[in-house]
């Protein structure tokens, strides 16, 4: 079998120095898009419409995830009262108590 240099890229994962610079890359990518999405909600009470979408359920969802990562969320203030108000819904609290049954 011939390894392609997509393959060789990936089996190079496990390297340290590879490693430190996906973190690197995805902090920065992640720092930049909350600041768009931070910016975005200074004005508006939900992401893409109106009213609650399933924008919002998926933003909520992915914002979740940097309890499990080093990345700082406090430089998002409106981003950070966006969550707040998103997880004070009934279905969001009601999501959240089903999905700790199989946490």
């Amino acid at each position: 079998m011939q390894m392609s240099k997509q393959n060789l890229n990936l089996l190079s994962l496990g390297n340290a120095a590879t490693q430190q610079n996906v973190r690197t890359w995805a902090h920065t990518s992640i720092n930049k898009y909350f600041m768009i999405l931070n910016n975005h909600l200074a004005d508006k009470s939900y992401l893409a419409a109106e009213r609650f979408s399933i924008a919002d359920a998926y933003l909520f969802v992915v914002y979740q995830w940097t309890k499990y990562t080093n990345v700082s969320t406090q430089n998002y203030p409106n981003l950070s009262n966006y969550i707040e108000r998103i997880a004070r819904r009934n279905s969001i609290k009601s999501a959240l108590q089903h999905e700790a049954q199989y946490l």
